[in-house]
């Protein structure tokens, strides 16, 4: 079980670098790119399989009721709120997006790291 925290932990790590990077900001791209589908972390962007996402790391934060919507890190909870991407999507700007997606990167990644020192003692 330590192996796959310690794979999360990198998922989530390399994801808040792309976020800050602007790797969302493509300036050549004619629509918005959407956070996680369009990212590194996902494991099959072309969405042509049955259930690509089942296999997806990010799977470990969707509620199970949304589970097999068609792009389910659309329904991870990211705030206290309860807010996810589908819905902030909605009614939120790009920057508001983004800096709650990376608030949640960030505590996260902490909470993560925690349980591996906890566990580690």
């Amino acid at each position: 079980m330590p192996h796959v925290k310690a794979h999360m932990l990198d998922v989530l790590k390399k994801e808040l670098t792309f976020l800050e990077r602007g790797g969302y900001r493509d300036p050549n791209r004619w629509v918005p790119a959407s956070i996680f589908e369009d990212s590194p972390t996902c494991i099959y962007p072309d969405r042509s399989q049955p259930n690509p996402c089942q296999q997806c790391p990010l799977m470990t934060f969707v509620p199970s009721g949304r589970r097999d919507t068609p792009a389910p890190c659309r329904h991870i909870p990211l705030n206290e709120e309860g807010y996810t991407l589908d819905n902030m999507y909605r009614f939120n700007t790009r920057q508001e997006i983004e800096g709650t997606v990376k608030d949640w990167l960030k505590k996260t990644i902490v909470k993560l790291e925690a349980a591996e020192r906890t566990q580690s003692t």
